[in-house]
């Protein structure tokens, strides 16, 4: 779901993912929503820039705006030894690499208001994109799921982007999807997840047998 780490040699698999993208709604009666979030993007701290950074990828960081659900998920910066760096096709607003980490299989979740400010549920018709960079080893692969709930909490439908990964080299794919928010959605919930096939990230020669 890639965004951050740095120095040590990290030759071990890497499952990395890059929010470049966006959750975002369009509809003329939600345009006071998306401009209350900048560019119309609802996910805070999409590209990992707030918080700290793992200096070399080994350690778990906080990460503003996201709640670690499972795993030792981390951040690392660009062209971090083992990490790819920023160039080619990547997004101006690159951000940091979001890393699976020294845990297994990681998750990340967000959850957010899709209210109007009125208080509102967004009306019938009201369109939604979401976007992301991902990326992956033949031993990793990073998805991205959007769940739509109403105003219990009831599921009323979702999306998923990706997986990307299980490829022989590390590399940042761009996914996509847009759709039509079900009838009576109040808020969202984001999961990033950054699998793993690996097992033995508690074996005895962890981080490095299983590094994520």
């Amino acid at each position: 779901m890639m965004s951050s780490v740095r120095r040590l040699r990290v030759s071990a698999p890497i499952a990395l993912l890059l929010l470049a993208g966006m959750l975002a709604l369009s509809h003329p009666a939600a345009a006071s929503t998306q401009a209350a979030t900048g560019s119309g993007n609802l996910l805070v701290n999409p590209h990992a820039a707030a918080g700290d950074v793992s200096a070399q990828g080994w350690d778990a960081v906080t990460i503003p705006g996201w709640q670690v659900a499972a795993g030792l998920p981390t951040v690392v910066r660009y062209g971090t030894s083992g990490f790819p760096a920023a160039g080619g096709a990547w997004p101006a607003g690159r951000g940091r690499v979001f890393a699976g980490g020294a845990g297994g299989t990681a998750r990340l979740t967000q959850g957010l208001s899709l209210r109007l400010p009125s208080g509102k549920t967004a009306p019938d018709g009201t369109r939604y994109r979401l976007s992301a960079w991902l990326g992956g080893t033949k031993t990793s692969s990073a998805e991205l799921t959007v769940r739509f709930l109403d105003a219990k909490n009831h599921q009323l439908g979702s999306r998923t982007i990706g997986p990307v990964g299980r490829t022989r080299h590390a590399t940042f794919v761009p996914r996509d999807a847009t759709g039509v928010l079900p009838t009576g959605t109040a808020s969202a919930q984001v999961t990033v997840v950054l699998a793993t096939s690996l097992t033995n990230f508690n074996g005895p020669d962890a981080p490095q047998t299983s590094y994520n």
